[in-house]
C-alpha cells in the first residue's frame, strides 16, 4: 500500500503540459490551436535557444511519463520548468 501512495504522490508532482500543446507536438496544425494554446507555445519557447531540441525533449518526457498532459493547464510566466535539467523559469 505505501508504494501505491508514493506513486500517486509522484504523479501529482509531475509537471503538466497543456493538452493543446501536446496535440500540436503530435502534428496538429498551428492554425487549428486555440489562442490560449498559441500563447502557451510562446511562453514555453521564450527562453530556449535550441527550440527543436527543447520540443524533442518535451515529447520524450511526455512519452516516458515524466510530464503529464492536462486539459486545464495554462502556462504562465514564472512557472517551474517542464524539464528540471533545463534552466529557465517556465
Amino acid at each position: 500500500m505505501p508504494r501505491l501512495r508514493r506513486a500517486a504522490r509522484q504523479r501529482r508532482t509531475r509537471p503538466e503540459l497543456a493538452q493543446g500543446v501536446w496535440e500540436w507536438l503530435r502534428g496538429r496544425p498551428y492554425d487549428d490551436l486555440r489562442d490560449g494554446n498559441k500563447w502557451d507555445l510562446l511562453i514555453l519557447e521564450m527562453h530556449e535557444h535550441d527550440i527543436d531540441a527543447f520540443w524533442d525533449a518535451i515529447y520524450a518526457a511526455v512519452e516516458s511519463g515524466e510530464i503529464a498532459i492536462s486539459a486545464t493547464k495554462q502556462h504562465c510566466f514564472g512557472d517551474p520548468p517542464l524539464l528540471p535539467s533545463r534552466n529557465g523559469t517556465r
